[in-house]
Order: C-alpha cells, then sequence, then structure tokens
C-alpha cells in the first residue's frame, strides 16, 4: 500500500476509532488464544507494567451523570422556554456553560456525583482487567479540552483510559453519526471489536430511554455470546445546579438573539431561493442546513406562573429539617402556599390584605403519596378568615421525587395530625418568570400535535401507501433517539428532519430489513437504579 492509499485508509474513520487504534497500540495486552485474530492483533509496549488482560469494560456519560451540569433555571424561566432555550437555542452546545464565571474553574465535589465518582475511580484503579471510558455526547472541539481539565482537576484526578466527544459537524454524511445514540453505540461496537476479550460490560446514564436501548444491544450481544453480562446504570441527580441567577439571564439573552439570528437568516435564504426560480427535485429532497427556517423568532415576555405565600429562608429551612425527605432522590421544596396560578385574583388575594401582605397560617398536618410528594397542610388560625387557597387543601410541598410534580400535592387525601401545631408567617407575591410571547403549557398540548405522515407527505409527494409508513417508523425512531417529543413546541425541528430523510437510503435498508424496531419507556426510579443481564450456561 502507497504513503498516499495508507493516509487514506487512516483518515477514512470516526475519530473514535482512530483513538482506540492508537490506545491499543500503546497496550501489551493478554488475550484469549481462541479470539479471531482477523479482528484483533495486539501490539508489544515498551512499558514495565504487567500486561492488561481486559475483560470489562465502564462507560460513564458526563452531563448529570458524572457531572452536575448546569440547566436553564425554572425560576426564571418558563417551561416552554427553558425547553426552547435546550433545543431550539443550543444549550448544551454553548462553551460557557461548563466555564467559569458560569461554573467554578475546577468545580468542587459538590457538583460531582459521589457514587458515580467513585466507581469511576475503582474501575481506574482495577485498570489490569478494566478499561475506564467516558462518553458524551458533547462536541470535542467545543468542550474537550474543558471536560479533561475538570477531570483531572478532582482530588484524586479521574484518569480515564480513554474519553470520546462527539465529533465536530461533518459535511461528509458518510461520518456523521445522526444522533448522540448511534454514536455511542458506534464507539462501544468499536471497542468491543478492538477488545474482543471484554465479557462484561457496565453503563452509567442519567437517559433512561439510552440504556433501555443500549439494553437491547446489550442483549443481542449476550445471546451472540459476544459478552457474558452486562449493567446499565440509571442515574438520577436530586438536585440540579443552577449558575447564578444575573450571569444566566446574561446568557440567555445572547442565546436567543444568536437564536433569532439564525432563524431570520434561514428565512432569508429560504425566500432568495424561492425567487431565483431554483426547485429541487422531488425523488432528491435536500437538506436544508438547519431546522431554523421551520421556526418562529423567539419572542420574551414576563408571566406570572403563581401567586403564593411565600416564606423566609430560615422558615423554609426549618420546614426542611423538620420535615425532611424520603429518600436523596427527592428534591425539597418547602417555600409556599400556593394562593392560585397565573396572576393573582382579587377575590382571593385582597380578602387576605392584597399583594405584599403578611399573612400568618398554621401547619396541622402531615401527608404524602407514597413515591410521590410530601406535605404539610396548612390552616387559617382562625375560623372566620378568608380562605387560603382556590386549592381544596391549601398544603406547603415539602419534597417531591424524581419524575413528579409538586402540584400532586392537591391529591393527598390522608392527613396525619401533628401532635404540635406551628405557626408560620408569609408574604403574599407573585411568582413571576420570563416566557415566549406565543406558548401553550402541556393542559393546552394535544398529545400527538405534529402529523408525521402530513408532513412527509408534504416533502415527498411521491411516497405512496407502505412508502409512508416506513418513512413514519424512521421519524419515530429518531424522536425515540434523541428524545423529541411529538408536540407543536418540537414542530420546526420534526418538519427538518423529515424534510431531508434519504428516502433511497430508507428502500434499501427495508430491502435488507435492517431496519430497527425501537422501544421506549418511562419510569420513577431511584437514584442509581441496575438492570442487569447475565447469559445461563446451556
Amino acid at each position: 500500500m502507497s504513503a498516499v492509499e495508507e493516509e487514506g485508509t487512516k483518515m477514512d474513520k470516526y475519530q473514535y476509532e482512530r483513538l482506540i487504534q492508537d490506545f491499543q497500540t500503546k497496550l501489551s495486552i493478554s488475550i484469549d488464544p481462541q479470539a479471531d485474530p482477523n479482528e484483533f492483533q495486539p501490539s508489544s509496549s515498551n512499558s514495565e507494567e504487567p500486561p492488561r488482560h481486559i475483560t470489562r469494560l465502564l462507560i460513564f456519560d458526563f452531563d448529570s451523570t458524572l457531572f452536575h451540569s448546569p440547566l436553564p433555571s425554572t425560576e426564571l424561566w418558563s417551561d416552554t422556554l427553558a425547553g426552547a432555550l435546550i433545543g431550539d437555542c443550543g444549550w448544551f452546545s454553548e462553551p460557557k456553560t461548563l466555564q467559569p464565571p458560569y461554573i467554578p474553574d475546577a468545580p468542587s465535589e459538590e457538583w460531582w456525583d459521589p457514587e458515580v465518582v467513585q466507581a469511576a475511580r475503582e474501575g481506574i484503579k482495577d485498570k489490569q482487567r478494566t478499561l475506564t471510558v467516558l462518553l458524551t455526547g458533547r462536541r470535542h472541539d467545543l468542550f474537550g479540552d474543558r471536560i479533561i481539565k475538570m477531570c483531572q482537576a478532582l482530588n484524586p484526578p479521574l484518569k480515564f483510559d480513554l474519553l470520546f466527544f462527539r465529533e465536530g459537524h461533518n459535511v461528509d454524511p458518510q461520518w456523521r453519526h445522526p444522533t448522540t445514540l448511534d454514536f455511542k453505540l458506534g464507539v462501544l461496537r468499536s471497542l468491543l471489536k478492538h477488545f474482543p476479550t471484554i465479557d462484561h460490560i457496565e453503563l452509567y446514564d442519567d437517559r433512561k430511554r439510552h440504556l433501555d436501548l443500549f439494553a437491547k444491544e446489550l442483549q443481542v450481544l449476550c445471546k451472540k455470546e459476544k459478552i457474558k453480562s452486562f449493567q446499565v446504570k440509571h442515574v438520577v441527580h436530586a438536585e440540579v445546579k443552577h449558575m447564578p441567577p444575573e450571569l444566566e439571564k446574561g446568557l440567555v439573552e445572547e442565546l436567543v438573539a444568536r437564536c433569532n439570528g439564525r432563524i431570520a437568516a434561514a428565512k432569508r435564504r429560504e425566500e432568495e431561493e424561492k425567487h431565483s426560480g431554483a426547485v429541487d427535485l422531488p425523488c432528491k429532497p435536500q437538506r436544508r442546513t438547519s431546522a431554523s427556517v421551520f421556526r418562529s423568532l423567539l419572542e420574551l415576555t414576563e408571566q406570572v406562573r403563581y401567586t403564593g405565600i411565600f416564606f423566609k429562608e430560615d422558615d423554609v429551612q426549618m420546614l426542611r429539617d423538620k420535615f425532611g425527605k424520603p429518600s436523596d432522590t427527592w428534591r425539597f421544596r418547602a417555600d409556599h402556599i400556593t394562593i392560585c396560578m397565573g396572576p393573582a385574583k382579587d377575590d382571593l388575594v385582597e380578602p387576605l390584605g392584597g399583594i405584599g401582605a403578611q399573612v400568618d397560617v398554621c401547619v396541622t398536618a402531615v401527608g404524602s403519596i407514597p413515591d410521590r410528594v410530601l406535605a404539610v397542610k396548612v390552616e387559617q388560625p382562625s375560623e372566620d378568615a378568608p380562605p387560603l387557597s382556590e386549592n381544596a387543601t391549601p398544603h406547603i410541598t415539602i419534597a417531591v421525587s424524581f419524575g413528579a410534580k409538586a402540584q400532586e400535592s392537591n391529591h393527598i387525601t390522608e392527613w396525619t395530625p401533628l401532635d404540635a401545631p406551628f405557626v408560620l408567617t408569609g408574604t403574599i407575591e407573585e411568582k413571576k418568570v420570563i416566557g415566549l410571547q406565543v406558548e401553550r403549557g402541556p393542559a393546552q398540548m394535544k398529545k400527538k400535535e405534529v402529523s408525521i405522515g402530513n408532513l412527509i407527505q408534504k416533502h415527498h409527494p411521491h411516497l405512496k401507501g407502505r412508502g409512508i409508513g416506513m418513512a413514519v417508523r424512521e421519524v419515530d425512531e429518531w424522536m425515540a433517539k434523541t428524545f423529541i417529543e411529538n408536540n407543536g413546541q418540537n414542530a420546526a425541528v420534526i418538519e427538518w428532519f423529515v424534510q431531508g430523510l434519504r428516502i433511497d437510503e430508507l428502500l434499501e435498508k427495508s430491502a435488507s430489513g435492517s431496519l430497527d424496531r425501537l422501544g421506549t419507556s418511562r419510569s420513577s426510579l431511584p437514584r442509581i437504579t441496575e438492570q442487569a443481564f447475565v447469559m445461563e450456561p446451556e
């Protein structure tokens, strides 16, 4: 092979494949003599360390698994805007979200998950038989150096054998994974190809649906006797980290302005193409450069989320200390009584003294819904006082479990009277956040609001019958992998994906029977739960 051909072969790989090969050449590995020599060739090493006989693979996700990555604060933004910041505005693609002053230069241990860090350290210590890997969908060019520095700043540092980052945008679709899940599965398959002695795999991730799909892949490998066992471990962080409020507000302004700039530019290009007379052939649709052309400009406005009686920090902490929470996976609340949703209603607020008035309430009982919410019941100190809330049972939600919502406290039916009721004083206020000028809450959204079939017919009018069904399944699979819900908020990105479907490739996949059928599920789980599979001997 010529030097040019060799260099071309080297470049015709994903970056992670080159990293794995480079790592492999640095090791002298004892492998099973029955391993296929065509799949794996051990190389010599000058290291004085004994050869590593790798039989165990540990894979750790970064965001919300190993590290408490900051998220948009729901204390500042409406749920709809927070979702748009992550989806439309590219929160996880913005390097500032992991840089000082938005987070500390060397984040302390409170920013890291202690159990996951400990599992990683134990794997790194057991280096003779364990390959320890960090695998994240963050892009290498934007986050690689920063995340490596953060891991090394821990005491002791986290020295993974391999760190894999999502490759930057590549114009050649042949060397680009469509989703983070596809990227992670590609890394897993490459690792197993180059290290065939691995017979046990453990994965740590915060995304249950990713783990479900990983588990399906690993079960197939077990049945084919490629590995003997695996565990997928779902990590749940009870507390979410946020940036300092003023810094976050400034960053959000930047992200929204940039997003609106992309939307305006995409729409201008679209108009220019229409007026130029250029027409795409319907059988070969071209992927537009972004989903921005299908989006509307983000117009921000102040909103009142709810009106309530709010307590001072000392009283909030007293309630948390007194009643606690059932487990570490639960999140504390204990800061207010909801009077009504939305702006203050005069008929409820004025009898209590109006906005800014101080109100005494008596805490009389405690109740809960197992595995969901914990709350205390409150009453007016005197019988002839006006009602505290439009809720049937006024209450203070103390804590909620992962996946539950504070408003579920309204469904508590059994209350245990306190031996010693006590009085708290709070202030009537409106809870204000910034939201979108036009947005709809969950109650107003239909479960399936975007017609995938209609979009396919719009952008691929030549498809009929079975072809439409095949394309719908492809879109459903992509939505499952990327956690895109079928609602109006995601209409733009769904249409962007549909418009760019490569129908000829779908037809080939269908003919070869290689279209996957993926399932997803949701559940509320303890902080780290395990799903294990062990191949039973015949």
